[in-house]
């Protein structure tokens, strides 16, 4: 079955030059789609550098939309899974990164989303990200903050809703510069980007936001800034972790004034890995004493309460520890001096180990969404 799956790759493969007749290659390309159908199937062709460098080359050169869509789609999901080291270096060479930019920019070009969705697999490995950053810093029609305009323009593209670059630019937020350019307090960034935190339409993009937020409060120094009423940003993890539950009114009183007094037919995020990074961005502006006295005395605790009481029995894993951490660090009394800084106490060693291995797990479940759309 290998030998002639090998010696099949040989004999289509010529046929995928740009310059060949348009059928042979839509026919070889729907082949090869076919293929990457089974991780089996991408997992052998991922490790042909030169499948991977003639779908490239069709990306780049050919100029029927129908022919790149194909070629990209098949780079899109080798790229999904573990990707060869040959294989990567090739496809994040300088050249093909710049076209690959250029083309999600590109406002009628109709296959930008899958240009965005290769460039969020390409910059999933934080060396790669940095590339790629730098590759952005050479041209100013490909700066972040171009990308920034296209993400929170919904009408950017009129044939691609680029909820993908949301997964792009939280990639690179891996990297500190970029999270510091977001948190600029000169520019409204991470403020544009926070409404999309309740965008009904798109999972990927609330996601992919909500990511952001959270490789942003990485930099605590800026935590209380953001839970200030200049940026007002607890009001928009809270919102979407909120449902119909009606508060006591000395509860309602404590919230923010776009929490208080919900109504009834309420929504709360219905994605169960969206609702555990919100709780992990919670969690992280606990770090500080004057940032838990703000949480504490926002309300926080009863929206996270209701949350809690409305998971439904069996769906417990994943989303029960984020939520009890939150709550009990608002609930308990504050740590003896030296020790109020959570971000600075030593953490036994098995406590870490246990951490780790629960925050693992939690991302691999994330995964699955972040190159798929519902």
């Amino acid at each position: 079955m290998v030998e002639e799956m090998e010696q099949a790759l040989k004999e289509i493969l010529p046929f995928l030059k740009w310059h060949s007749p348009l059928e042979y290659k839509k026919e070889v390309l729907q082949h090869l789609l076919g293929m990457t159908g089974t991780s089996e199937g991408c997992s052998r062709l991922s490790k042909h550098l030169l499948v991977n460098t003639t779908l490239k080359d069709l990306v780049i050169c050919d100029r029927i939309h129908e022919i790149q869509e194909g070629g990209l789609k098949i780079l899109v999901n080798l790229t999904t899974l573990p990707t060869p080291k040959a294989i990567l270096t090739e496809l994040t060479q300088k050249e093909f990164i710049d076209a690959l930019l250029t083309l999600a920019l590109d406002k009628t070009f109709p296959c930008a989303n899958y240009v965005a969705m290769l460039l969020s697999n390409l910059t999933k490995e934080e060396k790669d990200a940095k590339s790629i950053f730098t590759s952005m810093n050479q041209n100013n029609n490909l700066k972040i903050d171009v990308f920034l305009d296209a993400f929170c323009d919904l009408k950017y593209n009129e044939k691609c809703e680029l909820h993908h670059i949301g997964n792009l630019l939280a990639n690179l937020t891996s990297l500190k510069e970029v999270r510091l350019m977001l948190l600029d307090k000169e520019k409204d960034v991470i403020q544009r980007l926070l409404p999309f935190t309740q965008y009904s339409e798109s999972n990927v993009r609330r996601y992919s936001v909500a990511a952001i937020i959270k490789n942003c409060l990485f930099e605590t120094e800026f935590h209380e800034w953001l839970l200030s009423e200049e940026v007002a940003l607890l009001t928009f993890l809270l919102l979407p972790l909120a449902g119909p539950e009606e508060l006591k009114d000395s509860e309602n009183e404590e919230l923010p004034l776009d929490l208080q007094y919900l109504p009834p037919d309420k929504k709360r995020e219905p994605d169960a890995a969206i609702q555990i990074i919100l709780m992990e961005c919670i969690f992280q502006l606990c770090a500080t004493k004057p940032c838990r006295l703000m949480l504490k005395d926002s309300g926080a605790y009863y929206i996270l309460r209701e949350l809690h009481r409305s998971i439904p029995e069996g769906e417990e894993a994943g989303r029960e520890l984020p939520i009890e951490n939150a709550i009990q660090i608002l609930i308990q009394d504050e740590p003896e001096a030296g020790k109020d800084n959570f971000r600075e106490v030593e953490i036994p060693e098995d406590v870490a180990k246990r951490f780790s291995e629960q925050d693992a797990a939690m991302n691999g479940e994330m995964l699955a969404l972040k190159d798929s759309e519902s």
